[in-house]
C-alpha cells in the first residue's frame, strides 16, 4: 500500500498544466496595456503551455504576439518521499512545487 501511495502521490505532481490569464488588463505606467498570466512552473511542458496561451491571447486580441514585461517565479509548496530498507539505509527525495506569474502585452505584428 505504502509503495501505491507513493505513486499516486507522485503523478499527481506530475498534473497537466494549470494555468490561466487574465481577462482584464492592467494599465502600466507608459499607458500601454498588459495582461497576466498564472500557472504551473514545475516542467519544461508547463513553461511551454505558459507560451502558448500567452500566443493565443494575443492573437485573438489584436492579431499580435506577446511580450514579456515581468516574469516571477514563487514556491507554492512541496513534497517529498523517503523510502526506508530493513538494513537500516533510507534515501529522501523531494520535489519543489512552483507557480509563475507573467506579466506580457500583446504587441501588434
Amino acid at each position: 500500500m505504502k509503495k501505491l501511495t507513493a505513486v499516486m502521490v507522485l503523478l499527481a505532481g506530475c498534473a497537466p498544466t494549470y494555468g490561466s490569464i487574465s481577462s482584464t488588463p492592467m494599465q502600466l505606467g507608459d499607458g500601454s496595456l498588459a495582461y497576466r498570466y498564472q500557472g504551473r512552473a514545475n516542467f519544461g511542458h508547463q513553461l511551454a503551455e505558459a507560451d502558448r496561451q500567452m500566443a493565443e491571447h494575443c492573437a485573438a486580441v489584436n492579431g499580435g504576439r506577446p511580450v514579456m514585461v515581468r516574469q516571477d517565479t514563487r514556491q507554492i509548496g512541496g513534497g517529498g518521499f523517503v523510502q526506508a530498507q530493513p538494513t537500516g539505509f533510507a534515501s529522501f527525495s523531494a520535489m519543489s512545487n512552483q507557480n509563475q506569474e507573467i506579466l506580457f502585452r500583446c504587441v501588434p505584428d
